[in-house]
């Protein structure tokens, strides 16, 4: 049996959404008509 190690998450480095401006962690950013935007700002313009 393997001992339980804690592996510390990686930071990343949070960008402004091109239309609200909220700090998102850029590799959640979603590129919707040449913009980087947040998730919710992308799916209100998709859907």
């Amino acid at each position: 049996m393997h001992p339980l190690r804690r592996v510390p998450a990686g930071l990343k480095t949070s960008v402004p959404c091109e239309r609200c401006g909220e700090p998102t962690m850029q590799t959640r950013l979603v590129e919707v008509e040449g913009k980087r935007l947040c998730i919710p700002c992308a799916e209100s313009l998709r859907g």
